[in-house]
C-alpha cells in the first residue's frame, strides 16, 4: 500500500506526454518545455524526495502500523480503505480539501491526530461531519442548508447554534406577529385589509432581502421573498420497544481467552465480564486491542479458545458493526435481507411489517 504511487505514476504520464511534445515544431516544443519545467516543480513542491516518510507519517496517525503499511489495500476491511483513502487525500497537499464525514471510521486516536493535522491545514478545506466536538475544533464558519438554502455562519459548530436559534427565534416571532395581523384583518370581514397584511409583509422580506444582497449573502438568482413562515426544524423519532424483564445474569464470559490461528501477536485472556438488565458499557481501548473481538465473543460470532460463556435462553442481541456493509449481500433489497435473516421473528413475517420496520428509518 503506497499512497504516493498514484501522484508518482500520474506524474510519468504527463512528462511522458509533454516529453513527445518537446520532438515537435520549435513553438510547440517550446510550450511542452515550459510544462515539463512546472511539472517538475510542482513535484519539488510535493516533497517528492520525502514523499514516502510523509506517507508513512500520515498513515500512522490514522492508526496503521509499519506492518499495515506494508500490506496490499485489498487486503484490509471497507473501514480501514475510507482511511486509505483519507490518508491520500492530505498526502498530495491540495489547495482545496473536500472530506464527506472523515471522522466516521476513525478510532478515537485517530480523530485527535485528525483534528491537529487540519487546525495545522492552512488552506482551504470543506468538511462534511455530524461530530460537534469535531466541527468546534477545526471549523472556523458553517454553511447550514436548510430549508432548500444555504445559510452562513462565522465561528465553530456552538456559534452556529447560538446563531441559529437566535435566527429561529426572530423568524417565529415574526410570523407569530403576521399570523395576528392576518387574524385580525379576517375578523374585520375586509378582503382588502387581509390583501394589505400580506403586502406589507412581503415587503419588509423583500426589503430585508436586499440588505442582504448588498452585503453578498443572498444568490442572485433567489426567488422572490415571500410571507413569513412558521420555521420548521428536522427532526428524528426514534421508538424502542420494551423488552422482556429478565432474570440475571443475561450474558457471562467466565475466564474466557481467545486467540487467533495466525496472529501470534494477539490474545484475550481471562476475560470475566457479566451482564445484566440495564446494564450500559463503554468499550475503549487502542487501535487492535481487541474491542471488536470481544463483541464477537459476547454475540457469539466467536467462540472462546478456553472458558465459558452462559447466555439466557430468552436473550436477544441487536447489533451493528463497524464492518457490516462488508457483510452486506448487494444484489438483496432491505426488505429481502431482513427476511432472510429473520424469517421466524416475530413482527417481522410479513413484507408489509418489514417495510413499516424500514420506513421508520427513511427507507420507503
Amino acid at each position: 500500500m503506497r499512497c504516493w504511487d498514484p501522484l508518482a505514476n500520474n506524474f510519468l504520464v504527463n512528462s511522458s506526454s509533454v516529453a513527445e511534445g518537446e520532438n515537435g515544431d520549435d513553438e510547440n516544443g517550446d510550450d511542452a518545455g515550459d510544462k515539463l519545467a512546472e511539472l517538475y516543480e510542482q513535484l519539488h513542491i510535493l516533497g517528492s524526495d520525502a514523499a514516502e516518510a510523509q506517507a508513512s507519517k500520515i498513515l500512522a496517525g490514522l492508526g496503521f502500523t509499519k506492518d499495515m503499511q506494508g500490506r496490499p489495500t485489498q487486503s484490509f476491511s471497507g473501514g480501514w480503505r475510507m482511511r486509505i483513502s483519507l490518508a491520500r487525500a492530505l498526502f498530495v497537499q491540495p489547495t482545496l480539501l473536500l472530506l464527506d464525514k472523515p471522522a466516521n471510521h476513525l478510532d478515537l486516536r485517530a480523530v485527535l491526530w485528525l483534528e491537529e493535522y487540519l487546525c495545522w491545514w492552512k488552506k482551504t478545506l470543506v468538511v462534511v461531519s455530524h461530530d460537534r466536538d469535531f466541527l468546534n475544533t477545526v471549523c472556523t464558519e458553517i454553511i447550514h442548508l436548510h430549508d432548500f438554502k444555504l445559510h452562513f455562519y462565522r465561528g465553530n459548530f456552538d456559534d452556529f447554534e447560538s446563531g441559529y436559534e437566535q435566527r429561529r427565534k426572530e423568524k417565529n416571532k415574526k410570523f407569530e406577529t403576521y399570523k395576528k395581523q392576518i387574524k385580525a384583518a379576517k375578523r374585520s370581514g375586509s378582503r382588502a385589509q387581509q390583501e394589505k397584511v400580506k403586502d406589507r409583509a412581503k415587503f419588509n422580506a423583500a426589503k430585508e432581502a436586499s440588505k442582504s444582497k448588498a452585503k453578498g449573502k443572498v444568490d442572485e438568482d433567489e426567488p422572490l421573498p415571500e410571507a413569513p413562515k412558521k420555521w420548521r426544524d428536522y427532526s428524528v423519532e426514534f421508538h424502542f420497544p420494551e423488552p422482556t424483564e429478565l432474570t440475571p445474569p443475561l450474558l457471562q464470559l467466565i475466564e474466557v481467552s481467545f486467540s487467533y490461528p495466525n496472529r501470534a501477536d494477539f490474545r484475550l485472556s481471562n476475560v470475566d465480564v457479566g451482564i445484566d438488565m440495564g446494564t450500559r458499557v463503554a468499550i475503549v481501548g487502542s487501535n487492535g486491542a481487541g474491542k471488536s473481538t470481544l463483541l464477537n465473543l459476547l454475540a457469539g460470532d466467536l467462540v472462546p479458545t478456553e472458558g465459558e460463556v452462559r447466555r439466557s435462553q430468552k436473550l436477544r442481541i441487536g447489533r451493528y458493526s463497524q464492518h457490516f456493509v462488508d457483510l452486506l449481500t448487494m444484489d438483496e433489497t432491505p426488505v429481502q435481507y431482513l427476511l432472510r435473516l429473520h424469517p421466524d421473528q416475530e413482527g417481522l413475517s410479513k413484507q408489509e411489517a418489514v417495510r413499516a420496520k424500514l420506513g421508520k428509518f427513511g427507507l420507503c
